[in-house]
């Protein structure tokens, strides 16, 4: 997982037997090149992804080089970009980052800005079954002519009156105005764990065989990964974080798609410098200056998520 990087190859066409005319061999004929003399060149876009990943020997999980990729991130002002909450040893993790480590501090970055906006606005989403629930399931008094059909149109009619206007499924300007948009880049050396890989899912599986029974997993899979059950996700990236790799380096984080959609690539980064009392800037992964958060018509990503959610940002 993680940005593709691109790279033109030349692909020599070779005559076949069926297709005298048409490349053979590799990569097959595909209909938008058109027709393709003998031995002319091609150029095919070819992932080069498959060099930024690996096993690792010693611990068998699936990598990712960090590879100094980039990404953004939402978070407040008052908080800025480097500077998570360290999460106390001991601590509840029902309401934690996905992949929060206990003792230890986690950014998390989206690899685009409309992923970054899909995880940041994913609470602000009206419930499908707040539509659904009829007022008269809720409430014995509610049968007059006068009251809504559904909990969500009481709600609204409730939140018109006191907040004027501001219903559900609106943004006010203050969630803007709070936050930043930060422009994020990973570091240049060094690996993710790509978390969600049949590999990693394997090592997990066999590593924390009783730790996962302990919390009513039988056998773990990506479904638990991108679940809301934190007492899992936390201790798998509590393993995780401990490993020491076959170079000898700590991972930086993780590398896991969007429950919001699988073209959302993200990252949980560690930040290990900052856990050993230094600066933010100490670290490999570096925040760039934060840049103000516009609004929908200025703002093609937000605005798309705006579209997937519903939303009505002001």
């Amino acid at each position: 997982m993680g940005n593709a990087k691109d790279e033109a190859l030349p692909i020599p066409v070779v005559a076949s037997e069926k297709y005298p005319d048409f490349h053979a061999g590799p990569y097959n004929y595909c209909h938008e090149w058109g027709r393709l003399k003998v031995g002319q060149a091609v150029t095919l876009q070819v992932s080069a992804d498959a060099a930024d990943t690996r096993i690792c020997g010693v611990t068998g999980l699936s990598l990712v080089r960090a590879a100094g990729r980039s990404g953004r991130r939402i978070q407040k002002v008052s908080y800025g970009a480097m500077s998570p909450l360290q999460r106390p040893v001991g601590e509840d993790p029902s309401h934690w980052g996905r992949y929060d480590v206990a003792g230890h501090s986690t950014i998390y970055i989206a690899s685009t800005a409309e992923g970054a906006y899909a995880e940041s606005l994913a609470n602000q989403r009206i419930s499908n079954r707040l539509k659904t629930i009829r007022l008269s399931d809720v409430f014995d008094d509610s049968e007059s002519r006068d009251s809504p059909d559904t909990v969500l149109a009481a709600v609204k009619k409730e939140w018109d009156q006191l907040f004027g206007g501001m219903t559900p499924g609106k943004v006010v300007l203050g969630w803007r105005d709070a936050r930043l948009e930060y422009p994020m880049t990973l570091p240049k050396e060094g690996w993710l764990v790509d978390i969600e890989a049949s590999s990693s899912i394997a090592v997990i599986n066999a590593s924390m065989r009783s730790e996962l029974g302990d919390l009513g997993i039988d056998y773990l899979t990506v479904g638990d990964l991108r679940g809301d059950q934190r007492a899992v996700t936390t201790a798998v990236a509590g393993w995780i974080h401990s490993q020491v790799l076959e170079d000898g380096s700590l991972p930086h984080g993780i590398v896991y798609g969007s429950k919001h959609g699988t073209d959302y690539v993200c990252w949980a980064i560690w930040l290990r410098k900052v856990d050993d009392g230094k600066d933010p800037q100490a670290e490999p992964t570096k925040a760039g200056a934060g840049i103000e958060i516009r609004l929908p018509h200025h703002n093609r990503p937000l605005a798309k998520v705006a579209q997937h959610f519903g939303l009505k940002i002001y």
